[in-house]
Order: structure tokens, then sequence, then C-alpha cells
């Protein structure tokens, strides 16, 4: 009878099955590194975003303070506030201000920007001087 003898070493199969294991590895952390980033800069965005809001809610507050008549959505100062944050922001985004009905004296600013998977996301921030 003949006898082969063993050496040592992996298998085509063992050494197939490892790679595919490894694979399965880097294709997860692959996956994992794309959503964290995706977070981040939708994170980033809500950054700005919020930036945006709370300098206009003091400017705008800064000028009632001092006198100022009501906050007007078509005064400069609101146009100019609103290309810049929309600028900022991915295309699409849209940024404004509208004065309350119910609370004459109270302004309500809102950002809206796109994110991802079609879905949209908003800041909304009430100022009542």
């Amino acid at each position: 009878m003949l006898r082969r003898a063993r050496t040592p070493g992996f298998t085509l199969v063992e050494t197939l099955v490892a790679l595919v294991v490894l694979l399965a590895g880097l294709a997860g952390s692959t996956l994992l590194l794309i959503r964290t980033l995706q977070h981040e800069r939708e994170s980033a965005h809500r950054r700005t975003a919020l930036r945006a809001t709370a300098s206009l809610a003091e400017e705008l507050r800064a000028r009632q303070e001092s006198g100022a008549a009501t906050i007007d959505p078509e005064d400069d100062l609101v146009q100019d506030w609103a290309a810049a944050t929309a600028a900022a922001l991915p295309d699409g985004a849209s940024a404004g201000v509208e004065l309350v009905p119910e609370d004459p004296v109270a302004i309500r600013i809102r950002v809206e920007w796109p994110a991802g998977g079609g879905e949209s996301q908003a800041l909304e921030l009430p100022v009542r001087p």
C-alpha cells in the first residue's frame, strides 16, 4: 500500500475559507466607515444650521432691544442671512424667518436642508425678544 506523506501547511479549501472570512470583515469595516462619515457630515450640517440660527436670533434680539421696529422677514439683514445660510449648507437648503401669528412680537427662524437617503432635516427656533 502506498501511503502519502502529509506535508505541513494549509489546504486550498482552508485558505479560501480564511480569505472569505477576511473579506467579510473588511466589507463590514468599510460599511461602518462609510456610515460614520455620513453621520459626521450630517452633524456638521446641523452645527452650521444651529450656529447660523443662533447668530440671527441674537442679532434680532439686539435690534429689538435697541428700539428698532418690529422685524420684517423681508428685511435685508434677514435676506442676506438666509442666502448665506443656504449657501453654507448642501444644495436644496432653505432658510427663513416668519412672524408667529398667535404672538405678534415673536418670530420663528427655520432652516431646512437635505440629508442622506432622500430625507430632509430641519431646525426651527422660536424667538421672543
